[in-house]
């Protein structure tokens, strides 16, 4: 917990905060989607069809919601932390990072806006 208030008081340095927490954090996030996909996939081929056992695809549905939404609440603690650190001295490089971490969960949230439009969409045009 002290690791997170550090991070969201912008008491680490830009380096550790964009280096450490944004780029090794996401990286391990895509690690652990990476990771559930193939352990759910390996269950499926492991599993019959007609067995108890067999996942139901809102369970997958719900575990993709939740790592997505705490990645969300990630980058923002991410932002929210290089922002602080922005405000004790502007610099290029602080401003740089401030606008690629907020440019990145722009387009996350604008993403999946558009994947639930798009799923929607094809649901009801489906033949």
């Amino acid at each position: 917990m002290e690791i997170i208030k550090k991070l969201y008081k912008g008491d680490y340095s830009l380096a550790v905060t964009f280096w450490g927490f944004h780029t090794l954090g996401n990286f391990i996030f895509c690690a652990l989607i990476i990771v559930l996909i193939l352990l759910l996939f390996l269950a499926g081929l492991f599993i019959d069809s007609n067995s108890i056992l067999v996942i139901p695809a809102i369970i997958i549905v719900i575990m993709m919601t939740v790592l997505c939404l705490f990645n969300f609440i990630y980058n923002c603690l991410i932002v929210i932390g290089v922002f602080r650190i922005l405000m004790q001295k502007i610099t290029f490089w602080r401003v740089v990072a401030f606008m690629y971490i907020t440019i990145g969960i722009i387009y996350g949230v604008y993403s999946i806006i558009i994947e639930i439009n798009y799923s929607i969409v094809s649901s009801i045009f489906a033949d």
